[in-house]
């Protein structure tokens, strides 16, 4: 059975209860998935690697997967003159690039200029941008005039149009990362439980031992051990006092006509994205709003941020169509000192403090930067209590080792994979491009003949997608629920209405 499979689940629950724990990780998004993935690549014994990870929900329920699928430096701080920030955003986006190019790829934007003189200031930033990237020759900006603006994407409003700034950045197929990297670790001897909640400490003579928790599916509670804890729960975190910051995002048909993403400032201020989206980029993303939520719980859209949304996309492609397929929402934890500040200043550089000496706690931070992160916060572990514990290979290691050239050996067998397990080359390129090296895995599924079916829609369209997704699933990413299968395994439930039938042949995959 292998070991990061749902069926493996209430085993890893009984060794929570059972075993004292090097370090435990609370919360399974981005950010506790790079802190375990860089303890275990840590050069210790195997003995020494009894590191554990528990999520309240289901992994890369929340902001983790739930965001504008960007890794980039954020041209936007540029105004904020946090240069900082955006070089080490930046860095860290060549590193994921070259570590995890199975989910991560360069992106081509523009952003369209309409008012008089916003030209210079635009394209000035874009260079400062090229500058702190150290980007190649080949994939600087560059000016666009209003024809050739027009050209590259025709869907652009031509009034006022003087013309578009060209830029690269990168894109990422986030909660693939998070998953890839908690197998690699379970793989690596690592535990993982998802729906499991961390209450409160654990205390024995005033000292933190480990964290009281209850096991959300059986309702057992039960006190997990542990040496050392790291906080990772963003926004329910409870040491200190966060704002809540709603973002929000809409999926449409696709809006653009060209294979650039739209990028552009609203009159506050805020920049706005039009996203190619979905496999072979047949939607487009639209985001993201920025709202103040005082509760971590519940999270939803509301109809201001749609209308926010279409109100500014209909003033940039005015000849769309804005009828959503779907959104999601999700909060970022912000620190301010003020309460009353804008959501868009507010510093997204991340914090680590304790609240005890073994007890690590680590929020804000911006999604790029979340292997620089964990590689912070597991330095200090080492120092402070882990010295047997080497120095970082995160940057190193390609996560879960996709490297460019097994992925290239990989693309140039797609036509035979696709003969020998009966399979359209759109399927067998959406495996590739979703789980990478794992795709021959993936794909021997099939030899069973129900893995091949293809899901359909309410419409009978077929979709390249089949069963085998939802098989892997359970066995490979620990789904036990099929909303997470459609939500986080992939993105089927903000796309498409699914046939009853293949509703039906889903389920039977799921407990609930």
């Amino acid at each position: 059975m292998n070991k990061f499979s749902f069926r493996q689940r209430q085993k890893y629950v009984n060794e929570l209860k059972e075993r004292e724990f090097e370090v435990l990780i609370v919360g399974g998004g981005i950010n506790g998935a790079g802190v375990l993935r860089d303890l275990c690549l840590r050069r210790s014994t195997p003995k020494q690697r009894r590191f554990a990870l528990i999520e309240k929900s289901h992994f890369a329920s929340s902001a983790s997967s739930k965001n504008s699928q960007l890794v980039h430096g954020g041209l936007r701080y540029l105004k904020q003159f946090d240069f900082g920030l955006v070089r080490e955003a930046l860095s860290e986006r060549s590193t994921l690039l070259r570590i995890a190019p199975h989910a991560t790829w360069n992106q081509s934007f523009l952003l369209p200029v309409y008012e008089f003189g916003k030209r210079w200031y635009y394209q000035a930033g874009a260079r400062l941008y090229d500058w702190l990237s150290g980007f190649e020759e080949g994939e600087q900006c560059r000016w666009l005039n209003s024809k050739d603006a027009l050209y590259e994407e025709p869907h652009l409003n031509p009034v006022g149009l003087r013309g578009a700034i060209q830029f690269w950045d990168g894109r990422i197929h986030a909660s693939r990362l998070v998953l890839d990297q908690l197998r690699e670790s379970v793989e690596m001897g690592a535990i993982t439980a998802n729906f499991v909640e961390a209450q409160e400490p654990f205390r024995q003579a005033e000292q933190v031992v480990g964290v009281r928790a209850q096991d959300r599916l059986s309702g057992e509670e039960f006190i997990i051990r542990a040496k050392v804890i790291v906080n990772t729960m963003g926004p329910w975190e409870k040491t200190i006092s966060l704002q809540l910051i709603r973002g929000s995002h809409l999926i449409f048909p696709k809006l653009t006509q060209g294979p650039h993403a739209l990028a552009f400032f609203e009159e506050q201020g805020r920049i706005l994205f039009v996203i190619p989206y979905g496999f072979d980029k047949r939607f487009s993303l639209v985001g993201t709003t920025e709202k103040m939520q005082k509760k971590p719980e519940p999270v939803s859209m509301d109809q201001d941020e749609q209308d926010y949304l279409n109100k500014h996309i209909q003033d940039i492609l005015p000849s769309q169509s804005l009828v959503p397929l779907g959104h999601y929402s999700a909060l970022r934890p912000l620190i301010s000192s003020r309460s009353d500040s804008s959501p868009s200043v507010i510093s997204r550089r991340h914090k680590i403090w304790t609240s005890a000496p073994n007890v690590y706690h680590v929020a804000v931070g911006k999604w790029t930067t979340f292997r620089l992160i964990s590689e912070e916060v597991v330095d200090r572990i080492a120092q402070d209590h882990c010295p047997n514990l080497g120095p970082s290979r995160s940057a190193e290691v390609a996560i879960d080792g996709n490297t460019q050239a097994a992925l290239n050996e990989l693309t140039s067998r797609l036509p035979e994979l696709g003969r020998k397990y009966r399979l359209s080359y759109r399927t067998v390129n959406l495996i590739l491009e979703n789980y990478g090296i794992r795709t021959p895995e993936i794909l021997s599924l099939c030899q069973d003949a129900r893995s091949q079916f293809p899901l359909t829609s309410s419409d009978n369209q077929k979709l390249p997608y089949i069963l085998a997704q939802a098989q892997w699933a359970v066995e490979n990413e620990m789904t036990g629920r099929l909303e997470d299968f459609l939500e986080i395994s992939t993105p089927l439930r903000y796309l498409y209405d699914l046939s009853p039938e293949t509703e039906q042949k889903l389920q039977g995959y799921f407990k609930s």
